[in-house]
């Protein structure tokens, strides 16, 4: 419903994140395959589908509760970020942020 669109909690493209995040993220709330996500993961790569010149910045926790910048802010030129600069660890979790 047109209602849905506007309200801030909602999904209205049904990709499982809300109307607020996606305009935090700078990804379409109308369009399902707008959406910060991985596309590819590798042992010494990881890549997303990214808006051109944003600039994200990629975060990294062993705990899930202490977040640390894992590198230099990304600035792709294309539809696809890549992060490559992994800091040295025996196990790390990422997680992607636009930088407003």
């Amino acid at each position: 419903s047109s209602s849905a669109s506007v309200n801030p909690s909602a999904d209205a493209d049904g990709d499982g994140v809300s109307n607020l995040n996606e305009f935090r993220l700078g990804t379409d709330p109308t369009n399902a395959a707008s959406v910060l996500r991985f596309t590819a993961v590798a042992a010494n790569s990881l890549t997303w589908l990214a808006r051109p010149y944003d600039l994200y910045e990629v975060q990294a926790t062993t705990d899930f509760t202490n977040w640390f910048r894992a590198g230099n802010p990304v600035l792709p030129t294309t539809t696809n970020a890549t992060f490559t600069n992994f800091p040295a660890a025996s196990r790390l979790f990422f997680r992607v942020e636009r930088v407003p």
